[in-house]
């Protein structure tokens, strides 16, 4: 991702400070967190507040754990209607998830998981990564918080389109990647709902 300059992970750390700030009161969950670069982009920028980090990888979890940004790291494999096993009856002001909700990866209904262990009034924000290899994923997404707008349980705080997701020359791109799915065709929106 360094390789990559992919700003995707700053810009949720951005507009999730934006709304709410660094105080040590807030408590925060980073979804799919993986080595733990969100919870290093909000430490780096005086967020003071419980930091915790589910991801289902125990060797990412690892390294993340080494950062010493974290409060807190759960393993746990993320699926739709399975509850999100962290602390006991912890509600969090935050959850972000910065490029977890991907083909492949999380599905968007756990977007409804999130609520789940969301105070009321507290924020959602995600990275979605638009390309073509992510079409179906992002109707999915539309779809779901769709649906969770019309039952008004979250309300639309920011929409923010990043038109540089990664910024590298063409010869940079992996050749795993398809000609029309390079890196130049990506933008990533960053979606901040409200919990109501």
């Amino acid at each position: 991702m360094k390789v990559l300059n992919y700003s995707a992970p700053m810009q949720t750390v951005r507009i999730a400070l934006k709304y709410l700030g660094c105080d040590e009161s807030i408590k925060i969950l980073d979804v799919a967190c993986g080595t733990g670069l969100v919870g290093s982009l909000l430490r780096n920028n005086a967020f003071k507040g419980l930091l915790h980090g589910i991801d289902g990888s125990q060797e990412m979890l690892k390294i993340a754990r080494r950062k010493e940004t974290y409060d807190e790291l759960f393993t746990q494999f993320l699926s739709p209607g399975k509850p999100i096993m962290t602390s006991r009856g912890l509600k969090y002001d935050a959850i972000l998830c910065a490029g977890g909700i991907t083909k492949n990866h999380l599905d968007p209904e756990l977007l409804i998981n999130f609520l789940e262990v969301l105070t009321t009034g507290g924020i959602m924000v995600f990275a979605l990564t638009k390309g073509t290899y992510n079409v179906e994923v992002e109707k999915a997404v539309d779809k779901v918080l769709k649906s969770l707008i019309i039952s008004g349980e979250i309300e639309e705080l920011e929409l923010f389109v990043n038109g540089n997701t990664f910024e590298v020359g063409e010869d940079a791109v992996p050749e795993n990647f398809r000609k029309e799915d390079s890196s130049s065709n990506f933008n990533s929106c960053i979606y901040c709902y409200q919990k109501k």
